[in-house]
């Protein structure tokens, strides 16, 4: 495990972390497989494992619990390079993440971010109903956790619809679901720098009169231009 990488991803996220060896009082395969360091970040103690010769992900999990379960430390899983699958199955499994490429999820700190590199979703365009959604999630939403009433609340949309709309973002990369809940998959700055080119002008229809019939209206309705 690269420390200095580990240390450099933390302060990319702006993280004041303290990363360190650590000597576990674990049986011998465990020390054989993984590599193991400690890191204090925002005043909570985790566990870093990676391993120091890749296999099978379900795996790696299932021994992560394990020494978790032994070492009653909260344990992050460090990876050189996950996947955008790979990525959806630990965030649908509540794991705690990060990777070489700065793609991390750590749930004990309110924090996820991924990078997305798939962006057919992402160029398909959005509906203008989507577009009041999205816009309403990066104003109203004041953290990763969405209150789906108030987001109902302020579209005007039933929650049914809403999810079928979530379920949308979700696979563009934009949201991420766990425990029957929505989040925010990404920083709302990352994520606006990300759609901005999908947001459109919601005017569609435009009237075109003539100049006399202008005149007549500006004088019937009593305004200056």
């Amino acid at each position: 495990m690269d420390l200095s990488k580990v240390s450099t991803i933390f302060q990319a996220f702006h993280f004041d972390a303290n990363v360190s060896p650590v000597s576990l009082d674990l049986p011998i395969i465990f020390q054989r497989r993984y590599d193991f360091a400690n890191v204090v970040v925002a005043k909570q103690e985790f566990l870093l494992m990676s391993e120091k010769r890749s296999g099978s992900l379900d795996n790696f999990v299932k021994q992560a619990q394990a020494v978790q379960r032994q070492t009653h430390q909260n344990v992050i899983l460090v990876f050189r390079q996950l996947a955008d699958d790979d990525k959806k199955k630990l965030l649908h499994a509540g794991v705690s993440y990060l990777d070489y490429q700065e793609n991390a999820y750590l749930p004990q700190l309110g924090f996820l971010y991924s990078k997305i590199s798939d962006t057919k979703e992402i160029e398909k365009e959005l509906t203008p109903t989507e577009q009041r959604v999205l816009i309403i999630l990066l104003l109203f939403v004041p953290d990763l956790v969405i209150d789906i009433d108030k987001i109902s609340q302020l579209s005007g949309l039933a929650v049914p619809s809403l999810y079928r709309i979530f379920k949308s973002f979700k696979e563009r990369g934009w949201l991420t679901n766990q425990r029957k809940s929505y989040q925010l998959a990404k920083t709302k700055v990352d994520l606006f720098s990300e759609v901005k080119i999908l947001l459109k002008n919601p005017i569609t229809d435009a009237v075109i009169i003539s100049d006399e019939d202008f005149q007549r209206l500006k004088t019937d309705c009593d305004f200056q231009i």
